[in-house]
């Protein structure tokens, strides 16, 4: 059975290259080519084991590289929500200071309301009792006056 030639990246001038295609020179023994085979077998598993490995780092750089992405995005958004925060703050902070004031504008309003009200009331009051006590009085006169 003869040794079919595999190609790797190796150079044609070493000695495993040599081996690979059969052309070192000597004659093989069954026993070292059997030999010879499972070096090759064992180096093209070690070899696709390798690339396989490398690709492995080369997908979790790349992944690595997205977590790394997403961890500045979300910093970045973290960074505008919070200046929205602040934002908003300041914002309800002028609201309140606002209606406080609405507030203490409405309660002078209705205390104006209310001390209105009552000097109304006792003019209507003190009037009313003049005008009775001068109806009182001319009913009265007339009552003396006939007698």
């Amino acid at each position: 059975m003869a040794v079919k030639p595999v190609l790797h990246k190796h150079d044609g001038n070493s000695r495993r290259s040599k081996i690979r295609l059969g052309i070192c020179g000597r004659t093989p023994t069954n026993q070292n080519r059997q030999k010879t085979s499972k070096f090759i077998e064992f180096e093209d598993v070690h070899e696709q084991d390798k690339k396989d490995l490398q690709s492995h780092v080369d997908r979790m750089e790349s992944h690595s590289r997205q977590l790394e992405l997403k961890i500045k995005n979300y910093a970045d958004q973290i960074g505008r929500l919070e200046e929205r925060e602040v934002e908003l703050k300041k914002e309800y902070n002028s609201l309140h200071q606002r209606h406080t004031e609405m507030i203490h504008n409405y309660m002078e309003h209705v205390e104006r309301i209310k001390l209105q009200q009552s000097i109304l009331r006792d003019l209507e009051t003190s009037t009313v009792s003049r005008v009775r006590s001068e109806g009182e009085n001319y009913n009265s006169q007339e009552t003396f006056g006939n007698y």
